[in-house]
């Protein structure tokens, strides 16, 4: 759970109907998404064609949301304008930093 006492996505936030969650959730994504729109699939990084801290950054939180749960990462891509979207094109782009360096450890939550 973080500091507001919620779980870590809005499938863990615990109220009837987990659209309730997603609908706090969403504008908080929509607006994190909105910060690359100006990115091209020629320049998919926060600063053009070379990826920075920020991208980095923003990979991590992703990618920490998609090996929590592939559904929570799919309707992630699908409200920040789908697979043609500037955060999946982002994503998509990181990939390769985030898969390519030593190796994928899993482990079972208590």
């Amino acid at each position: 759970m973080d500091s507001s006492g919620k779980g870590r996505s809005p499938e863990d936030w615990g109220s009837e109907d987990p659209e309730d969650d997603w609908k706090e959730f969403i504008p908080t994504l929509k607006t994190l998404a909105a910060t690359l729109d100006h990115t091209t699939k020629e320049a998919p990084f926060a600063l053009g064609r070379e990826p920075s801290y920020a991208d980095f950054a923003l990979a991590g939180y992703v990618a920490w949301y998609q090996r929590g749960s592939q559904k929570v990462y799919e309707r992630m891509i699908k409200e920040t304008g789908g697979e043609q979207g500037a955060f999946a094109r982002h994503y998509k782009a990181c990939e390769p930093f985030v898969l390519g360096e030593g190796k994928v450890e899993e482990y079972v939550a208590e």
